[in-house]
Protein backbone atom coordinates (compact mmCIF):
# COMPACT_ATOMS: atom_id res chain seq x y z
CA UNK A 1 0.00 0.00 0.00
CA UNK A 2 2.76 2.08 1.04
CA UNK A 3 4.68 1.42 -2.46
CA UNK A 4 1.12 1.88 -4.49
CA UNK A 5 1.21 5.66 -2.34
CA UNK A 6 4.71 6.67 -3.08
CA UNK A 7 4.37 5.73 -7.20
CA UNK A 8 1.57 7.80 -7.05
CA UNK A 9 2.58 10.87 -4.90
CA UNK A 10 5.96 10.58 -7.14
CA UNK A 11 3.80 10.92 -10.15
CA UNK A 12 2.17 13.99 -9.47
CA UNK A 13 4.87 15.93 -8.71
CA UNK A 14 6.59 15.18 -11.73
CA UNK A 15 3.17 16.66 -13.40
CA UNK A 16 2.28 19.26 -10.72
CA UNK A 17 2.61 22.15 -12.52
CA UNK A 18 0.43 20.98 -15.65
CA UNK A 19 -2.07 19.77 -12.88
CA UNK A 20 -2.14 23.13 -11.44
CA UNK A 21 -2.14 24.86 -14.48
CA UNK A 22 -5.09 22.91 -15.94
CA UNK A 23 -7.02 23.25 -13.08
CA UNK A 24 -6.16 27.07 -13.09
CA UNK A 25 -7.03 27.31 -16.45
CA UNK A 26 -10.75 25.56 -15.73
CA UNK A 27 -11.27 27.89 -12.32
CA UNK A 28 -9.49 30.81 -12.06
CA UNK A 29 -12.47 32.83 -12.52
CA UNK A 30 -14.05 31.46 -9.74
CA UNK A 31 -14.74 34.60 -7.45
CA UNK A 32 -13.32 32.96 -4.14
CA UNK A 33 -11.53 35.24 -1.81
CA UNK A 34 -11.01 36.38 1.49
CA UNK A 35 -10.68 40.48 1.89
CA UNK A 36 -8.34 42.07 4.00
CA UNK A 37 -9.46 45.72 5.09
CA UNK A 38 -7.10 48.41 5.20
CA UNK A 39 -8.05 52.02 6.98
CA UNK A 40 -8.70 52.72 2.93
CA UNK A 41 -11.12 50.23 2.55
CA UNK A 42 -14.15 52.59 3.73
CA UNK A 43 -14.38 55.82 2.38
CA UNK A 44 -17.47 57.70 2.96
CA UNK A 45 -19.23 54.90 3.69
CA UNK A 46 -18.62 52.97 0.54
CA UNK A 47 -16.50 49.81 0.20
CA UNK A 48 -14.01 50.89 -1.62
CA UNK A 49 -11.88 47.68 -3.73
CA UNK A 50 -8.67 49.50 -4.62
CA UNK A 51 -8.00 50.17 -0.90
CA UNK A 52 -8.13 46.54 0.61
CA UNK A 53 -6.10 43.14 0.04
CA UNK A 54 -7.55 40.06 -1.47
CA UNK A 55 -6.41 36.32 -0.99
CA UNK A 56 -8.17 34.56 -4.15
CA UNK A 57 -8.52 30.78 -5.25
CA UNK A 58 -6.71 31.59 -8.16
CA UNK A 59 -3.59 33.45 -5.98
CA UNK A 60 -3.00 29.28 -4.46
CA UNK A 61 -3.18 27.46 -7.46
CA UNK A 62 -0.47 30.48 -9.10
CA UNK A 63 1.91 30.79 -5.77
CA UNK A 64 1.65 26.65 -5.48
CA UNK A 65 2.78 26.28 -9.48
CA UNK A 66 5.77 28.94 -8.60
CA UNK A 67 6.82 27.30 -5.66
CA UNK A 68 6.90 23.55 -7.16
CA UNK A 69 8.15 25.21 -10.44
CA UNK A 70 11.25 26.89 -8.56
CA UNK A 71 12.05 23.77 -6.20
CA UNK A 72 12.06 21.32 -8.92
CA UNK A 73 14.45 23.90 -11.25
CA UNK A 74 16.70 24.55 -8.36
CA UNK A 75 16.46 20.84 -7.63
CA UNK A 76 17.55 20.29 -11.32
CA UNK A 77 20.60 22.80 -11.30
CA UNK A 78 22.06 21.03 -8.03
CA UNK A 79 21.84 17.71 -9.24
CA UNK A 80 23.52 18.23 -12.50
CA UNK A 81 25.99 20.63 -11.21
CA UNK A 82 27.08 18.59 -8.33
CA UNK A 83 26.64 14.95 -10.41
CA UNK A 84 30.19 16.34 -12.19
CA UNK A 85 31.81 17.01 -8.76
CA UNK A 86 32.95 13.82 -7.13
CA UNK A 87 34.47 15.73 -4.48
CA UNK A 88 31.95 17.21 -2.01
CA UNK A 89 33.97 19.75 -0.38
CA UNK A 90 33.16 22.98 0.85
CA UNK A 91 35.30 24.71 -2.03
CA UNK A 92 33.92 22.67 -4.46
CA UNK A 93 29.95 23.59 -3.22
CA UNK A 94 30.44 27.22 -2.95
CA UNK A 95 31.94 27.12 -6.52
CA UNK A 96 29.33 25.30 -8.06
CA UNK A 97 26.79 27.75 -5.92
CA UNK A 98 28.81 30.91 -7.88
CA UNK A 99 28.64 28.94 -11.00
CA UNK A 100 24.66 28.24 -11.02
CA UNK A 101 24.28 31.43 -10.16
CA UNK A 102 26.59 33.08 -12.88
CA UNK A 103 24.73 30.66 -15.37
CA UNK A 104 21.72 32.28 -14.48
CA UNK A 105 22.43 35.98 -14.74
CA UNK A 106 24.28 34.98 -18.37
CA UNK A 107 20.96 34.29 -19.81
CA UNK A 108 19.74 37.63 -19.53
CA UNK A 109 21.84 38.69 -22.15
CA UNK A 110 19.17 37.09 -24.72
CA UNK A 111 16.18 38.32 -23.49
CA UNK A 112 14.12 39.71 -25.68
CA UNK A 113 13.41 43.75 -26.22
CA UNK A 114 9.70 43.49 -24.70
CA UNK A 115 11.26 41.19 -21.72
CA UNK A 116 13.77 43.40 -20.56
CA UNK A 117 11.35 46.78 -20.84
CA UNK A 118 9.26 44.43 -18.87
CA UNK A 119 11.51 44.04 -16.28
CA UNK A 120 12.64 47.67 -16.11
CA UNK A 121 9.20 48.35 -15.54
CA UNK A 122 8.97 46.02 -12.73
CA UNK A 123 11.86 47.43 -10.90
CA UNK A 124 10.69 50.88 -11.30
CA UNK A 125 7.40 49.78 -9.67
CA UNK A 126 9.28 48.48 -6.66
CA UNK A 127 10.95 51.49 -6.37
CA UNK A 128 7.98 53.91 -6.48
CA UNK A 129 6.56 51.79 -3.16
CA UNK A 130 9.31 53.77 -1.36
CA UNK A 131 6.98 57.48 -2.18
CA UNK A 132 3.80 55.74 -1.77
CA UNK A 133 1.10 57.22 0.64
CA UNK A 134 0.20 53.99 2.24
CA UNK A 135 2.82 51.52 2.19
CA UNK A 136 0.65 47.96 2.64
CA UNK A 137 -1.33 49.06 -0.35
CA UNK A 138 1.96 49.79 -2.56
CA UNK A 139 3.49 46.54 -1.38
CA UNK A 140 0.53 44.42 -2.10
CA UNK A 141 0.18 45.81 -5.54
CA UNK A 142 3.72 45.19 -6.87
CA UNK A 143 3.98 41.46 -4.92
CA UNK A 144 0.05 40.83 -7.13
CA UNK A 145 2.51 42.23 -10.23
CA UNK A 146 5.18 39.68 -9.66
CA UNK A 147 3.22 36.66 -8.98
CA UNK A 148 0.91 37.52 -12.04
CA UNK A 149 4.35 37.46 -14.18
CA UNK A 150 5.71 34.67 -12.69
CA UNK A 151 3.02 32.56 -13.49
CA UNK A 152 2.53 33.60 -16.77
CA UNK A 153 6.28 32.87 -17.60
CA UNK A 154 6.33 29.60 -16.30
CA UNK A 155 3.42 28.72 -18.76
CA UNK A 156 5.24 30.43 -21.61
CA UNK A 157 8.12 28.77 -20.74
CA UNK A 158 6.25 25.39 -20.15
CA UNK A 159 4.79 25.82 -23.67
CA UNK A 160 8.04 27.15 -25.36
CA UNK A 161 9.56 22.98 -24.16
CA UNK A 162 6.67 21.41 -24.43
CA UNK A 163 3.82 22.97 -26.94
CA UNK A 164 1.54 19.59 -26.81
CA UNK A 165 0.13 20.68 -23.79
CA UNK A 166 -1.23 24.03 -24.83
CA UNK A 167 -4.08 22.39 -26.07
CA UNK A 168 -5.52 20.94 -23.06
CA UNK A 169 -5.29 24.11 -21.47
CA UNK A 170 -7.26 25.86 -24.25
CA UNK A 171 -10.05 23.35 -24.04
CA UNK A 172 -10.07 24.39 -20.57
CA UNK A 173 -10.38 27.68 -20.93
CA UNK A 174 -13.16 27.27 -23.59
CA UNK A 175 -14.94 25.55 -20.76
CA UNK A 176 -14.74 28.47 -18.48
CA UNK A 177 -15.46 31.21 -20.96
CA UNK A 178 -18.52 29.13 -22.09
CA UNK A 179 -19.78 28.54 -18.22
CA UNK A 180 -19.30 32.00 -17.62
CA UNK A 181 -21.46 33.56 -20.36
CA UNK A 182 -24.22 30.47 -20.12
CA UNK A 183 -23.68 32.07 -16.60
CA UNK A 184 -24.17 35.23 -17.45
CA UNK A 185 -26.93 35.33 -19.63
CA UNK A 186 -29.37 33.55 -17.05
CA UNK A 187 -28.26 36.43 -14.66
CA UNK A 188 -29.61 38.96 -17.67
CA UNK A 189 -32.47 37.12 -17.84
CA UNK A 190 -33.59 36.74 -14.84
CA UNK A 191 -32.42 40.20 -13.37
CA UNK A 192 -30.21 38.85 -10.43
CA UNK A 193 -27.83 36.25 -9.32
CA UNK A 194 -28.71 32.70 -9.79
CA UNK A 195 -27.45 31.59 -5.93
CA UNK A 196 -24.08 30.37 -6.55
CA UNK A 197 -22.58 32.18 -4.15
CA UNK A 198 -20.03 28.76 -3.55
CA UNK A 199 -18.42 29.43 -6.67
CA UNK A 200 -17.85 33.28 -5.89
CA UNK A 201 -21.00 34.93 -7.82
CA UNK A 202 -21.76 38.06 -6.38
CA UNK A 203 -25.09 38.96 -5.11
CA UNK A 204 -26.85 41.33 -7.95
CA UNK A 205 -30.30 42.24 -8.64
CA UNK A 206 -31.64 45.56 -11.03
CA UNK A 207 -33.26 46.67 -7.18
CA UNK A 208 -29.41 47.11 -5.24
CA UNK A 209 -27.33 50.27 -5.75
CA UNK A 210 -24.03 50.06 -7.20
CA UNK A 211 -25.24 46.95 -9.63
CA UNK A 212 -24.05 47.95 -13.35
CA UNK A 213 -27.53 48.39 -14.98
CA UNK A 214 -28.68 48.81 -18.52
CA UNK A 215 -32.16 50.58 -19.30
CA UNK A 216 -34.61 49.11 -22.10
CA UNK A 217 -37.70 50.27 -23.04
CA UNK A 218 -37.76 52.02 -19.80
CA UNK A 219 -36.62 48.91 -17.16
CA UNK A 220 -33.65 48.49 -15.80
CA UNK A 221 -32.13 45.14 -16.56
CA UNK A 222 -28.81 44.41 -14.74
CA UNK A 223 -25.56 43.42 -17.27
CA UNK A 224 -23.92 40.24 -17.18
CA UNK A 225 -21.21 39.74 -14.55
CA UNK A 226 -20.64 35.96 -14.08
CA UNK A 227 -18.61 35.48 -11.33
CA UNK A 228 -16.67 38.38 -12.03
CA UNK A 229 -16.44 41.52 -10.03
CA UNK A 230 -17.95 43.49 -13.21
CA UNK A 231 -19.26 43.08 -16.17
CA UNK A 232 -16.76 44.98 -17.99
CA UNK A 233 -14.09 42.25 -16.50
CA UNK A 234 -16.11 39.15 -17.89
CA UNK A 235 -16.42 41.24 -21.44
CA UNK A 236 -12.61 40.88 -21.47
CA UNK A 237 -12.01 37.66 -20.70
CA UNK A 238 -14.71 36.80 -23.09
CA UNK A 239 -12.70 38.25 -26.25
CA UNK A 240 -9.52 35.26 -25.86
CA UNK A 241 -12.18 32.23 -25.91
CA UNK A 242 -14.19 33.92 -28.76
CA UNK A 243 -10.65 35.00 -30.63
CA UNK A 244 -9.62 30.92 -30.08
CA UNK A 245 -12.90 29.48 -31.64
CA UNK A 246 -12.78 32.20 -34.18
CA UNK A 247 -9.15 31.05 -35.42
CA UNK A 248 -10.64 27.61 -35.30
CA UNK A 249 -12.93 28.48 -38.03
CA UNK A 250 -10.05 29.98 -39.98
CA UNK A 251 -8.45 26.74 -40.16
CA UNK A 252 -11.07 25.13 -41.22
CA UNK A 253 -12.18 27.47 -44.14
CA UNK A 254 -8.95 27.57 -45.10
CA UNK A 255 -8.46 23.72 -45.95
CA UNK A 256 -12.00 23.85 -47.68
CA UNK A 257 -10.88 25.83 -49.97
CA UNK A 258 -8.09 23.69 -51.35
CA UNK A 259 -10.35 20.74 -51.11
CA UNK A 260 -11.00 19.44 -54.73
CA UNK A 261 -13.70 17.31 -55.46
CA UNK A 262 -15.37 16.93 -52.01
CA UNK A 263 -11.41 15.17 -51.37
CA UNK A 264 -8.72 16.80 -48.75
CA UNK A 265 -5.89 17.42 -50.29
CA UNK A 266 -2.54 15.97 -48.08
CA UNK A 267 -0.73 18.34 -46.24
CA UNK A 268 2.70 17.06 -48.31
CA UNK A 269 1.34 18.92 -51.45
CA UNK A 270 -0.14 21.77 -49.74
CA UNK A 271 3.58 21.91 -48.56
CA UNK A 272 5.38 21.74 -52.40
CA UNK A 273 2.99 23.45 -53.86
CA UNK A 274 4.42 26.58 -55.68
CA UNK A 275 2.90 30.76 -54.78
CA UNK A 276 0.73 28.96 -52.14
CA UNK A 277 -0.60 30.85 -49.47
CA UNK A 278 -1.24 27.42 -46.79
CA UNK A 279 0.90 27.50 -43.99
CA UNK A 280 1.48 24.64 -41.63
CA UNK A 281 -2.29 24.78 -39.78
CA UNK A 282 -4.06 23.37 -42.46
CA UNK A 283 -3.81 20.17 -41.68
CA UNK A 284 -6.48 20.99 -39.13
CA UNK A 285 -9.74 18.77 -40.13
CA UNK A 286 -12.95 20.15 -39.38
CA UNK A 287 -14.91 17.61 -37.46
CA UNK A 288 -16.29 19.69 -34.60
CA UNK A 289 -17.50 23.11 -36.94
CA UNK A 290 -21.40 22.42 -35.48
CA UNK A 291 -19.84 22.55 -31.92
CA UNK A 292 -17.48 25.41 -32.63
CA UNK A 293 -20.60 26.91 -34.32
CA UNK A 294 -22.68 26.57 -30.78
CA UNK A 295 -19.47 27.84 -28.89
CA UNK A 296 -19.13 30.98 -30.56
CA UNK A 297 -22.73 31.66 -30.56
CA UNK A 298 -22.38 31.26 -26.57
CA UNK A 299 -20.14 33.28 -25.91
CA UNK A 300 -21.07 35.91 -28.44
CA UNK A 301 -24.15 36.68 -26.49
CA UNK A 302 -22.68 36.33 -22.97
CA UNK A 303 -20.37 39.42 -24.30
CA UNK A 304 -23.29 41.13 -25.64
CA UNK A 305 -25.35 40.44 -22.57
CA UNK A 306 -22.70 42.49 -20.69
CA UNK A 307 -23.00 45.69 -22.85
CA UNK A 308 -19.36 46.71 -22.20
CA UNK A 309 -18.59 49.10 -25.04
CA UNK A 310 -14.74 48.84 -24.50
CA UNK A 311 -14.82 45.10 -24.86
CA UNK A 312 -17.28 45.18 -27.78
CA UNK A 313 -15.46 48.04 -29.51
CA UNK A 314 -12.40 45.89 -29.04
CA UNK A 315 -13.26 42.36 -30.55
CA UNK A 316 -14.47 44.86 -33.81
CA UNK A 317 -10.77 46.29 -33.74
CA UNK A 318 -9.23 43.15 -33.28
CA UNK A 319 -11.58 42.07 -36.47
CA UNK A 320 -10.97 44.70 -38.95
CA UNK A 321 -7.21 44.46 -38.07
CA UNK A 322 -7.41 40.85 -38.76
CA UNK A 323 -9.84 42.18 -42.38
CA UNK A 324 -6.69 44.38 -43.11
CA UNK A 325 -4.20 41.04 -42.88
CA UNK A 326 -6.66 38.71 -44.73
CA UNK A 327 -7.24 41.41 -47.49
CA UNK A 328 -3.58 40.68 -48.90
CA UNK A 329 -4.55 37.47 -49.57
CA UNK A 330 -6.55 37.21 -52.50
CA UNK A 331 -8.60 33.79 -51.57
CA UNK A 332 -9.75 35.02 -48.06
CA UNK A 333 -10.94 38.51 -49.08
CA UNK A 334 -13.68 36.92 -50.59
CA UNK A 335 -15.03 35.49 -47.42
CA UNK A 336 -14.15 38.47 -45.05
CA UNK A 337 -14.66 41.68 -47.03
CA UNK A 338 -18.43 40.48 -47.24
CA UNK A 339 -19.01 39.49 -43.37
CA UNK A 340 -17.06 42.90 -42.57
CA UNK A 341 -19.78 44.99 -45.07
CA UNK A 342 -22.73 42.92 -43.34
CA UNK A 343 -22.01 43.61 -39.90
CA UNK A 344 -21.31 47.22 -40.55
CA UNK A 345 -24.67 47.87 -42.82
CA UNK A 346 -26.27 45.65 -40.12
CA UNK A 347 -24.94 48.11 -36.81
CA UNK A 348 -26.20 50.54 -38.33
CA UNK A 349 -29.92 49.93 -37.71
CA UNK A 350 -29.05 48.06 -34.38
CA UNK A 351 -27.25 51.53 -33.26
CA UNK A 352 -30.34 53.36 -34.12
CA UNK A 353 -32.75 50.72 -31.92
CA UNK A 354 -30.12 50.63 -28.74
CA UNK A 355 -29.91 54.63 -28.92
CA UNK A 356 -33.66 55.42 -28.85
CA UNK A 357 -34.52 52.07 -26.44
CA UNK A 358 -31.46 52.00 -24.38
CA UNK A 359 -28.94 53.65 -22.15
CA UNK A 360 -26.00 51.48 -23.96
CA UNK A 361 -24.66 54.76 -25.62
CA UNK A 362 -25.78 57.37 -22.54
CA UNK A 363 -23.29 59.73 -21.58
CA UNK A 364 -23.39 59.54 -18.23
CA UNK A 365 -20.98 57.85 -17.48
CA UNK A 366 -18.30 59.43 -19.59
CA UNK A 367 -19.58 62.54 -17.66
CA UNK A 368 -18.54 60.97 -14.25
CA UNK A 369 -15.31 59.94 -15.52
CA UNK A 370 -14.58 63.78 -16.10
CA UNK A 371 -13.84 63.27 -12.18
CA UNK A 372 -11.08 60.91 -12.40
CA UNK A 373 -9.61 63.31 -15.04
CA UNK A 374 -9.36 66.33 -12.77
CA UNK A 375 -7.51 64.12 -9.82
CA UNK A 376 -5.34 62.83 -12.85
CA UNK A 377 -4.68 66.00 -14.25
CA UNK A 378 -3.73 67.26 -10.59
CA UNK A 379 -1.39 64.22 -9.89
CA UNK A 380 0.41 64.03 -12.94
CA UNK A 381 1.06 67.91 -13.07
CA UNK A 382 2.02 67.23 -9.13
CA UNK A 383 4.17 64.44 -9.41
CA UNK A 384 5.20 64.12 -13.41
CA UNK A 385 8.78 62.01 -13.26
CA UNK A 386 7.99 59.67 -10.45
CA UNK A 387 3.84 59.67 -9.70
CA UNK A 388 2.34 58.90 -6.76
CA UNK A 389 3.35 54.99 -6.68
CA UNK A 390 1.59 52.25 -7.49
CA UNK A 391 -1.68 51.52 -6.59
CA UNK A 392 -1.98 54.75 -4.78
CA UNK A 393 -4.56 57.08 -7.48
CA UNK A 394 -8.05 56.19 -5.26
CA UNK A 395 -6.04 57.19 -2.01
CA UNK A 396 -4.85 60.09 -3.70
CA UNK A 397 -7.78 61.05 -4.76
CA UNK A 398 -9.06 60.58 -1.15
CA UNK A 399 -6.45 63.19 -0.19
CA UNK A 400 -7.28 65.74 -2.69
CA UNK A 401 -10.80 65.66 -2.38
CA UNK A 402 -12.22 63.62 0.87
CA UNK A 403 -15.87 64.97 0.49
CA UNK A 404 -16.96 62.97 -2.15
CA UNK A 405 -19.28 60.26 -2.41
CA UNK A 406 -18.27 57.04 -1.50
CA UNK A 407 -18.78 55.27 -5.17
CA UNK A 408 -17.06 58.30 -6.81
CA UNK A 409 -13.34 57.27 -5.59
CA UNK A 410 -12.81 55.24 -8.55
CA UNK A 411 -9.53 55.26 -10.69
CA UNK A 412 -8.41 56.80 -13.84
CA UNK A 413 -10.45 54.73 -16.67
CA UNK A 414 -7.46 55.37 -19.47
CA UNK A 415 -4.96 52.95 -18.44
CA UNK A 416 -2.09 54.64 -19.71
CA UNK A 417 -3.03 57.55 -17.75
CA UNK A 418 -3.42 56.07 -14.62
CA UNK A 419 -0.03 54.49 -14.96
CA UNK A 420 0.95 57.96 -15.67
CA UNK A 421 -0.28 59.30 -12.75
CA UNK A 422 1.25 56.10 -11.00
CA UNK A 423 4.23 55.25 -11.90
CA UNK A 424 5.40 58.84 -13.34
CA UNK A 425 6.60 59.61 -16.95
CA UNK A 426 8.99 57.34 -16.26
CA UNK A 427 6.99 54.08 -15.70
CA UNK A 428 4.68 55.50 -18.72
CA UNK A 429 7.69 55.36 -21.04
CA UNK A 430 8.87 51.92 -19.68
CA UNK A 431 4.99 50.65 -19.56
CA UNK A 432 4.80 52.03 -23.82
CA UNK A 433 8.03 50.62 -24.83
CA UNK A 434 6.91 47.28 -23.16
CA UNK A 435 3.67 47.47 -25.44
CA UNK A 436 5.16 48.34 -28.47
CA UNK A 437 7.84 46.11 -28.77
CA UNK A 438 5.63 43.35 -27.85
CA UNK A 439 2.96 44.51 -30.37
CA UNK A 440 5.74 44.55 -33.25
CA UNK A 441 7.99 41.71 -32.07
CA UNK A 442 5.25 39.71 -34.21
CA UNK A 443 6.90 37.60 -37.21
CA UNK A 444 6.32 39.38 -40.39
CA UNK A 445 5.43 36.32 -42.05
CA UNK A 446 2.47 35.39 -39.51
CA UNK A 447 -0.42 32.80 -41.02
CA UNK A 448 -3.96 33.82 -40.92
CA UNK A 449 -4.81 31.52 -37.14
CA UNK A 450 -1.61 33.06 -35.94
CA UNK A 451 -3.00 36.57 -36.55
CA UNK A 452 -5.91 35.40 -35.09
CA UNK A 453 -3.79 35.25 -31.63
CA UNK A 454 -2.11 38.70 -32.59
CA UNK A 455 -5.59 39.80 -32.69
CA UNK A 456 -6.01 39.42 -28.69
CA UNK A 457 -2.93 41.80 -28.24
CA UNK A 458 -4.24 44.64 -30.23
CA UNK A 459 -7.86 43.90 -28.81
CA UNK A 460 -6.41 44.46 -25.05
CA UNK A 461 -4.66 47.36 -26.44
CA UNK A 462 -7.38 49.46 -27.37
CA UNK A 463 -9.43 48.19 -24.22
CA UNK A 464 -6.34 50.03 -22.20
CA UNK A 465 -7.81 53.18 -23.65
CA UNK A 466 -10.85 53.09 -21.87
CA UNK A 467 -10.42 51.30 -19.03
CA UNK A 468 -8.93 50.44 -15.75
CA UNK A 469 -9.24 46.73 -14.61
CA UNK A 470 -6.33 45.18 -16.63
CA UNK A 471 -4.17 47.38 -14.30
CA UNK A 472 -5.52 47.48 -11.11
CA UNK A 473 -7.85 44.82 -10.36
CA UNK A 474 -6.08 41.34 -10.04
CA UNK A 475 -8.62 39.18 -11.62
CA UNK A 476 -8.09 41.91 -14.93
CA UNK A 477 -4.33 41.88 -14.85
CA UNK A 478 -4.29 38.11 -14.87
CA UNK A 479 -6.67 38.13 -17.54
CA UNK A 480 -4.58 40.83 -19.72
CA UNK A 481 -1.43 38.72 -18.63
CA UNK A 482 -3.23 35.32 -19.60
CA UNK A 483 -4.32 37.02 -23.77
CA UNK A 484 -1.06 38.13 -23.85
CA UNK A 485 0.65 35.00 -22.90
CA UNK A 486 -1.35 32.41 -25.37
CA UNK A 487 -1.12 35.12 -27.66
CA UNK A 488 2.87 34.57 -27.80
CA UNK A 489 2.31 30.78 -26.95
CA UNK A 490 -0.08 30.48 -29.66
CA UNK A 491 2.28 32.53 -32.30
CA UNK A 492 5.62 30.23 -31.34
CA UNK A 493 3.88 26.82 -30.73
CA UNK A 494 1.36 27.23 -33.72
CA UNK A 495 -1.49 26.28 -31.90
CA UNK A 496 -3.53 24.84 -34.19
CA UNK A 497 -1.19 22.65 -35.65
CA UNK A 498 -0.54 21.12 -32.41
CA UNK A 499 -4.55 20.14 -31.44
CA UNK A 500 -5.20 18.10 -35.03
Amino acid sequence: MKSFARKYLFLFWDNAEHILISLFFLSFTLNIRKVFLTPFSYLNGSFNEYGSFSFSWADILMLSTIVIFLVKQLSYQYENAYSATSKFSCPNILRQHKFIVLSMFSRLRNISHETFFLFLFLCWCFISIFWSIYFPVALYRILSLFEVIAFFSIIYWIQKNNPTYLRYYIYFLLFNGTVQSMLGIIQFIMGHSIGLSVIGESYVSYETSGVAKIIIDGAKHIRAYGTFPHPNILAGFLLIPIFVIFGRFVSISRFREYSTNDKWLSSSWLRTEKNTTISHETNFLPKSKSVLSILLLINLAGLGVTFSRSAILGLVFGLIFYAFHVNRIKQMASIFIPTLILLITLSIPAINFLNKHSSIFSSQTLEERKVFENVSHETIYSHPLHGVGIGQFVINEYKLYPNMEGWQYQPEHNSFILIFGELGAIGFILFLLFLIYLITSSKKNMSLTDIVFYCIIISFTFILLFDHYFWDIKIGLITFALGITLSKTGLDSHFFESIS
